[in-house]
């Protein structure tokens, strides 16, 4: 029996960490867990996570007629925003704003954690599939409409590695 397709709305789930994982690509549940899950956090409309594309490679032969191209180092990108939680008097209440912490110092690293499938609500486990980002953040930016929604900051996200679509406390998934 065939898997049914499965929306993605309230099933992708993003940890953002501050200590490096041993190792990215045999994350355990209890070092995702240490981190803070952030996902309620985010704006979903422009959330961005993952690889962009290939960098070209044109070195052909020189038998060879034409161009020729081929896939080169994989490129990743990503950007979120952060709603701000702010009192009456426009003080941050530390206990919901604590995204805004971590995302508001350009250069700061910390490794997100995406996974897809599971609700958001369920628990991380030992054998889920994730993938895992060091990410160098930028200046958080204001919305160029800062008049409609709620006050929020985007911070873009400088990928300098990722480990994708690798089991929690186990090994690569084969591609």
């Amino acid at each position: 029996m065939a898997g049914a397709k499965t929306l993605a709305d309230g099933r992708i789930t993003l940890w953002a960490l501050t200590t490096k994982p041993a190792n990215m690509a045999a994350i355990t549940a209890e070092e995702i867990k240490n981190g803070k899950k952030i996902s309620c956090h985010i704006m979903k409309s422009d959330y961005a996570l993952g690889a962009d594309s290939d960098t070209e490679i044109t070195e052909q032969e020189m038998c060879k007629t034409g161009e020729g191209k081929a896939p080169g180092p994989t490129s990743y990108t990503g950007n979120l925003t952060v709603f701000r939680y702010l009192d009456e008097n426009g003080y941050p209440v530390t206990a919901d704003d604590f995204v805004w912490d971590l995302i508001r110092k350009k250069g700061t690293t910390i490794w997100l954690v995406e996974r897809e499938g599971p609700l958001e609500s369920m628990e991380i486990k030992t054998g889920e599939t994730v993938s895992v980002y060091e990410v160098v953040l930028g200046t958080p930016t204001k919305p160029s409409d800062r008049f409609a929604g709620y006050i929020k900051r985007t911070a873009k996200l400088n990928i300098m590695d990722a480990a994708e679509d690798v089991t929690v406390g186990g090994h690569v998934l084969p591609a």
